[in-house]
């Protein structure tokens, strides 16, 4: 293997108080698009109502501030515009449904939203998956859909099936409540369906 005889110094090597070569790591990553999806340049952004508007207080005249918050509609608008037509990759990510980047957008942001929502998304996330699991689990024994609909002809029967799953589930989880893994009442929360006794 060849080795680079090109070799890349950041400090002079006459005088070490002399920096030859700066880089920018920032400004030299790429990162995708869905880390930037929900953020919209200070420029753009829409300011807060003010209280006139919020107690719906009817004012004759525009002051400078009004004058200010339409500017501001103007600069949203066009850049939503722009965003839409110029970087259509862009529009695509901001329309997906942020459960599905979420671990990966706070890994990014831990500095300004702290280590407690990459914490939080994980477990959401986990969750998620055993709710999924359980869900596809009793749609495939019980003969049951995602809605939980069954045929007028099968209620009784996916009804007991369900009763009985659902004590299963709880058992289950009365017995791994020592172990710190899932309560009775998280439980609870994670079943998918509404008949439960």
């Amino acid at each position: 293997m060849q080795t680079s005889t090109r070799t890349y110094k950041y400090v002079s090597a006459e005088d070490p108080t002399i920096t030859t070569i700066i880089i920018d790591w920032q400004s030299t990553s790429i990162e995708p698009a869905f880390l930037y999806q929900g953020q919209t340049q200070t420029f753009a952004a829409l300011p807060a109502p003010s209280q006139t508007e919020i107690l719906g207080q009817e004012t004759t005249d525009i002051s400078q501030t009004e004058r200010d918050r339409k500017n501001v509609s103007i600069f949203n608008q066009t850049y939503n515009v722009v965003m839409t037509a110029l970087i259509p990759g862009m529009r695509t990510s901001r329309l997906l449904d942020p459960a599905l980047f979420g671990i990966f957008y706070y890994c990014h942001t831990t500095w300004t939203d702290s280590a407690v929502m990459l914490r939080r998304e994980l477990q959401d996330s986990e969750d998620f998956e055993v709710k999924q699991r359980l869900m596809f689990w009793l749609m495939a024994n019980i003969e049951t859909n995602a809605d939980d609909w069954v045929p007028n002809e099968h209620w009784v029967s996916a009804l007991e099936a369900n009763r009985a799953a659902y004590r299963l589930w709880i058992e289950t989880a009365r017995e791994s409540e020592g172990e710190g893994e899932l309560g009775v009442e998280k439980a609870d929360i994670l079943w998918p369906f509404d008949a439960r006794r």
